[in-house]
């Protein structure tokens, strides 16, 4: 389970992942493209990951790729991908899959935050 929304006047994707399975990462892959379709160059997001199961090494597998997504409908290069988790496991797992190009915060608001702040 999970959602996913484009908000245009911010130009921001907005995850919210509950449990990415097997069964459903096509769809989330699906989900993800069709609102990076939306973005515009330089666009932000939050991956609220606080209330997520840790990922089979499967799916883990599977949606590392995403990250070539991100790159190629042009994530901001002045802001990191905001990831909320207190997870631990999930900090390492998600460090991991897409490497130096993810912040992490505890609250979704602090990841806001960090995004709306001006750039230095």
């Amino acid at each position: 389970m999970f959602t996913i929304n484009y908000d245009q006047e911010k130009n921001r994707l907005y995850i919210k992942i509950y449990s990415v399975t097997k069964d459903n990462v096509q769809q989330y892959v699906d989900e993800l493209t069709d609102n990076l379709k939306k973005t515009q160059p330089g666009f932000t997001a939050i991956g609220d990951l606080s209330e997520a199961k840790v990922l089979s090494q499967d799916v883990a597998q599977e949606l590392s790729s995403s990250n070539e997504l991100v790159v190629k409908y042009g994530l901001s290069t002045e802001k990191s991908w905001a990831t909320v988790t207190t997870s631990s496991i999930y900090r390492m797992q998600q460090k991991r899959m897409f490497g130096g190009f993810i912040k992490f915060f505890d609250t979704v608001e602090d990841a806001q935050a960090y995004l709306d702040a001006p750039e230095n």
